[in-house]
């Protein structure tokens, strides 16, 4: 995982794409094509650095690699979103909130959230890979029941044991569920 304003929670990403349609939220190109390649990047909207574009030095690192910070574009809509004359941040955030209200209720299949995850790895640090399985349940069953969890994304992606977790998060897990994480 990168540091600082880079610092992407696993949870933060899975819901970008999550609410992206698979869709650039600009120009609605396919952000992963039907060979597996990912065209998608994680763009910020207010700058990561000082110096970039829509920079706001109020704003903490973690803001800045926050859901509400980032939106999924192509490459080309990264690159002409660079421009802050045409696309301020209120345009930006604007523009993102249409485009996730759009597909607020179409979940991605499982082989396109494998294949994001997979292409961005890179970003993520979760160094427990086999636990991956255990982490998307979780992360599905908190973002589809988010009353049922208080759990913060740096929390669910730093507890690497699901009882604990579910614990931690007072998660209303059904118990016959339970079983698919056994210590």
């Amino acid at each position: 995982m990168g540091k600082g304003a880079r610092n992407y929670a696993e949870l933060t990403v899975k819901r970008l794409f999550a609410l992206s349609g698979n869709k650039c939220a600009k120009c609605e190109i396919t952000l992963i094509l039907n060979e597996g390649t990912n065209i998608a990047q994680i763009c910020h909207i207010a700058a990561a650095n000082e110096g970039g574009e829509r920079y706001d030095h109020l704003m903490t690192d973690e803001q800045r690699a926050s859901f509400e910070n980032l939106i999924l574009l192509c490459g080309n809509c990264h690159k002409i979103t660079n421009n802050v004359q045409i696309y301020d941040t209120d345009k930006l955030k604007k523009m993102k909130a249409e485009h996730e209200l759009k597909y607020s209720g179409v979940q991605p299949s499982e082989a396109l959230q494998d294949i994001f995850l997979s292409s961005i790895a890179y970003d993520i640090d979760f160094t427990e890979r086999e636990e991956w399985g255990i982490l998307k349940d979780i992360i599905k069953y908190a973002l589809d029941n988010p009353e049922n969890t208080n759990l913060s994304d740096a929390e669910i992606k730093s507890n690497h044991k699901f009882r604990n977790t579910k614990e931690k998060a007072k998660i209303n897990f059904p118990e016959s569920q339970l079983s698919r994480f056994a210590e």
